[in-house]
């Protein structure tokens, strides 16, 4: 299988068979044309049990694991069974050929059943002549003379071609045909949205703006730390003081004045009363 199977696929395969000998395969029951087997893992009896059918019709065996069919490659399984049966090699039923070394050789066609001959050689010597001349452009740009030394010799070049096109009529007209129509067949494969050709070598597409997607997250922004600082502060209440009752100190209930020195509010209390009564009775006094 090394020299069938391309590198990848067949380190896939590879490991199916190094994990075909954990399993044990045992007979449950057969028909006229059916052999039915269950196989189960054989040091893990809580495993799932898988069942193998052996068309003796069609000469093919499946499994319910259905992994042949979606993935391509021989199952655990259906391995087993074959190294059960003592099969020497993968029979070509179980090999196809999309992952295989020779998956390209061969006709190809397309998804509307025509053949696929790609010419190499006309592709590359149409990517050399424009990368010549995307080269000569770039020379002739550098000053008035020499852009028209390129615009004289594209005309003279382009004469010269009509000329010997139409001198030779038959060459000529074959030679423009299969131009023409492999400048067609690439421009419809690149256009397949209807749109026409202009000329031979212009072409136009139409693109469709995107539908416009509200991504997830949008329109919430990530505040910085000194943004979130200045919210919390803008939104912060003033404090207020569970002892005196008064609202924007500095201080709180721990450590505020009317509790830890009563005395001293009580005696500037007192100085303030004793204040006002003599000045009433100086007032008095006076009057």
């Amino acid at each position: 299988m090394v020299d069938i199977y391309t590198n990848e696929i067949y380190y896939k395969f590879e490991a199916e068979v190094c994990d075909s000998f954990n399993y044990k395969l045992q007979f449950v029951r057969a028909t006229d044309n059916q052999s039915v087997y269950q196989i189960q893992r054989k040091k893990l009896a809580t495993s799932k049990v898988r069942e193998i059918v052996y068309d003796k019709d069609l000469d093919l065996v499946s499994c319910s694991c259905k992994k042949f069919e979606s993935a391509g490659i021989p199952c655990t399984h259906i391995i087993s069974y074959l190294m059960k049966i003592d099969a020497e090699i993968l029979p070509n039923k179980y090999i196809l050929k999309r992952w295989t070394k020779c998956a390209k050789l061969g006709t190809v066609y397309d998804d509307k059943g025509m053949q696929i001959s790609p010419d190499n050689s006309y592709l590359l010597t149409r990517s050399q002549f424009i990368q010549s001349s995307l080269e000569l452009v770039d020379k002739s740009l550098v000053c008035e003379e020499t852009r028209k030394m390129f615009t004289d010799g594209v005309c003279i070049i382009n004469e010269q071609i009509d000329q010997f096109l139409s001198s030779h009529m038959v060459s000529g007209c074959t030679v423009a045909k299969s131009f023409n129509e492999k400048n067609n067949q690439m421009s419809s494969n690149l256009m397949d949205d209807g749109t026409s050709v202009q000329d031979s070598c212009t072409f136009q597409n139409s693109f469709n703006e995107p539908d416009q997607v509200r991504a997830k997250g949008c329109g919430k922004r990530l505040k910085g730390g000194k943004e979130k600082a200045m919210a919390r502060a803008k939104n912060k209440k003033d404090r207020r003081c569970h002892g005196c009752g008064k609202v924007g100190q500095s201080y709180d209930k721990r450590n505020c004045p009317a509790l830890t020195n009563p005395s001293s509010i009580c005696g500037d209390t007192n100085w303030q009363e004793g204040n006002g009564s003599s000045s009433e009775d100086g007032d008095d006094v006076l009057l």
